[in-house]
């Protein structure tokens, strides 16, 4: 059931949703049936279940001095992060050692030096156990190197855009071809790589994949506001005359350290077709 100023969460897999969906409805229940345990907000909830999925980055340091591990540990543990958090698991003068290595294989963790060097054999070792060591002379660049790879174990997140609409003006069956819905561009644009839901009279139709758009007689990928062309669709022909055509897609979101995780579910297929778009 959905009340009235009900909450919606898009996440970014099923799983978690359906957690979220039951721990919610279970506290809900709890709250209505007047039981002792206190009802938590969606919003608390997804805070909570956000902190467990929360990313670490784990950091060997090595540095010349114990002032310059201590003025670089102290500047990575206030690199402001809400999506990311930096563990330096180890830390110490003097060269890179082998046993640095092993510590960061075992604690999957990257070795970061300053002012100093690995010892023979380090990194034949790290090569052959998978281990990343950088080194660097200047501490912005460090730092600058540990931000990247913060922002390197975020998932890709995309945001859907509206790119335009049309509305049905006239429909033609081709036969084995399929149908066209012969239409015109009210704002915005039409492309080829985008998706496009069909509506009609407020109701949602179809939602999927654009096949083809020709402008008179030409196959095109990209008809502009008040011109008219010819849409099909993948897998939808049961247009009527004043359906509404609306083009969206998924771009991509610049990564950010700061800020909220805009879960969004998308399916293999359309990870592909965001892929092959981008190759384009």
């Amino acid at each position: 059931m959905l009340f009235r100023s009900a909450e919606f969460r898009v996440m970014k897999n099923e799983k978690r949703a359906r957690e979220l969906a039951g721990q919610f409805a279970q506290e809900r229940k709890e709250e209505l049936l007047g039981g002792a345990t206190q009802a938590r907000s969606a919003d608390e909830i997804f805070k909570q279940m956000h902190e467990q999925d929360k990313l670490v980055l784990n950091l060997i340091v090595r540095a010349d001095v114990q002032g310059s591990v201590e003025a670089i540990v102290d500047s990575i543990n206030q690199i402001e992060s809400t999506k990311v958090s930096c563990n330096v698991i180890q830390s110490g003068t003097g060269a890179i050692a082998v046993n640095d290595i092993e510590r960061a294989d075992h604690g999957k963790a990257l070795v970061i030096g300053f002012n100093v060097s690995p010892e023979s054999g380090v990194n034949a070792l790290a090569r052959h156990d998978g281990v990343r060591v950088q080194t660097f002379r200047i501490i912005y660049e460090l730092l600058d190197f540990v931000k990247q790879e913060m922002l390197a174990l975020l998932p890709v997140e995309y945001k859907e855009v509206v790119r335009g609409h049309a509305f049905v003006k006239q429909v033609f069956d081709l036969g084995k071809e399929g149908v066209v819905a012969g239409s015109l561009v009210n704002d915005g644009c039409i492309t080829t790589d985008g998706k496009m839901r069909v509506t009609r009279r407020g109701k949602l139709l179809f939602t999927g994949g654009i096949s083809t758009i020709r402008h008179f007689k030409e196959t095109v990928k990209e008809v502009k506001q008040a011109q008219e062309c010819g849409i099909m669709l993948d897998g939808f022909g049961d247009f009527e005359e004043g359906d509404v055509l609306e083009c969206f897609a998924f771009e991509e979101l610049p990564k950010t350290l700061v800020g909220k995780v805009a879960y969004r579910i998308l399916e293999e297929e359309e990870l592909a077709k965001i892929a092959a778009a981008k190759q384009q």
